[in-house]
């Protein structure tokens, strides 16, 4: 044996600098680890998306945004109508008028109203506007705006945000011809509201829906008011609730939902400031997304019950996960979500109660005298026979909508998100009471 050959020193391997060096190796190849894992974990969710026929990001939200086959596509017809609805409610004409300016509201049949004749020349002067609406109604069908959403949340919707201009102008033209007594004329004007909102119902994103539930909200008050100053007959009634029952919004506010998580991967992901933390933020997200679209798949008592749930799940001080996730999670999905599903069940709460309404007018018509409660209607008078409890129901309660007679109104309504009858106050909600009924009401004349 060579003594001159000495034996390898392992003590390196036991000093702390490579021990720490070791330590943090270890570490940073585990946190690499759970991060490609993470990674995974979101192309599998995405794909899984796809598979079920979601978009994902901009630009299959564009791909799925189209008038479907054996629909009509009336886009062309709606847009130069609100093209010309928009021009005419800008006007200067139209600043002191109602519904189109800042007039107070329309006067009842008979009684004085000091921007009547105002009112008359201003639609006479838009006749050929009116008519651009009514072809497009005529066409019913579908709308397809030509947005671009692969700007994600930054994409511009002129034709959306001029929309309200035809149940502007519509509402307008039903007030001055029922005041003098052109019963077919305001059917034509409240069935154009009506059916405008039925166009927009397949919008793929909520500001879109939100609008369109404006418009629905303009066609519901327009028609309490002018229903005691028509003579619309029991067959005109009819056909108006058949209309009004075609909307399904819970249905469409959840397809809007479907959007925005397809905007959310398309607009922010690709500029989260702090890649590591991309995928966790991301499968939060689409959690939230994903109970959402649950709520709006059960019940509306329900459903909202479990957003106010994730509402506070969003807002909690003591967050399950990461703070700093849970942070940009509140900041891109939102922490207040009931909101948009309530707004759903404001325009059902308005659809039932518009249509309970109109079948008391018909039971005027066929009795001559007042129900004293929606149980003495007859059911085919409120809808078809499958729909006539829903129809019925308080969305917010799911409990029967309420009914009460006054010495010289009829009022229908619901409780709102509140759940407490604040006595049918649905004429002050729209102005700045603290009541939140939701319902329409009906003249006794």
């Amino acid at each position: 044996m060579n003594d001159s050959v000495k034996p390898i020193s392992w003590r390196w391997a036991t000093h702390p600098a490579f021990l720490f060096g070791l330590f943090v190796l270890v570490v940073l190849m585990l946190l690499l680890a759970f991060w490609f894992f993470q990674i995974m974990k979101v192309d599998s969710l995405l794909e899984d998306l796809r598979r079920q026929g979601f978009p994902t990001n901009g630009e299959e939200l564009n791909a799925s945004y189209v008038v479907p086959t054996g629909v009509t596509d009336s886009t062309a017809e709606w847009t130069r109508a609100l093209h010309a609805a928009e021009a005419a409610c800008t006007s200067k004409a139209a600043g002191k008028l109602p519904f189109v300016g800042n007039g107070s509201d329309p006067a009842p049949r008979g009684k004085p109203w000091a921007e009547l004749e105002a009112a008359r020349k201003f639609m006479d002067d838009h006749a050929a506007d009116r008519q651009l609406i009514l072809d497009a109604a005529a066409l019913g069908g579908q709308v397809r705006f030509p947005a671009d959403y692969r700007a994600g949340w930054d994409t511009l919707l002129p034709e959306i945000n001029s929309s309200r201009a035809i149940s502007r102008l519509m509402a307008l033209d039903a007030s001055v011809t029922a005041y003098d007594g052109n019963s077919p004329r305001v059917l034509e004007d409240v069935r154009a509201i009506f059916s405008f909102s039925l166009a927009l119902h397949d919008e793929p994103v909520l500001i879109s829906q939100l609008v369109r539930s404006a418009i629905f909200a303009t066609g519901a008050i327009t028609t309490e008011q002018v229903l005691p100053d028509t003579n619309w007959t029991g067959a005109d009634l009819a056909a108006l609730q058949k209309l009004l029952q075609t909307a399904q919004f819970r249905k469409d506010y959840a397809h809007a939902m479907i959007g925005e998580r397809a905007l959310f991967q398309a607009d922010i992901m690709p500029q989260f400031p702090i890649p590591p933390l991309r995928p966790l933020v991301q499968q939060q997200v689409f959690h939230v997304y994903g109970q959402t679209l649950a709520a709006l798949a059960v019940s509306w008592k329900e459903g909202l019950k479990r957003s106010e749930e994730l509402d506070r799940e969003m807002g909690s001080s003591t967050p399950a996960r990461l703070p700093l996730v849970k942070f940009f999670v509140r900041q891109f999905a939102g922490s207040n979500l009931s909101t948009y599903l309530e707004a759903g069940m404001r325009s059902e709460a308005r659809l039932r109660t518009l249509n309970a309404l109109l079948a008391v007018k018909r039971f005027q018509l066929q009795h001559q005298t007042n129900p004293q409660s929606l149980e003495q209607i007859e059911p085919e008078l409120i809808g078809p026979a499958e729909q006539v409890q829903t129809l019925l129901t308080d969305p917010f309660n799911d409990l029967p909508l309420l009914y009460k007679m006054d010495p010289d109104r009829i009022i229908i309504y619901s409780v709102g998100r509140n759940l407490i009858d604040d006595g049918g106050d649905v004429e002050a909600i729209k102005a700045s009471s603290q009541a939140e009924d939701v319902g329409v009401h009906l003249r006794i004349q």
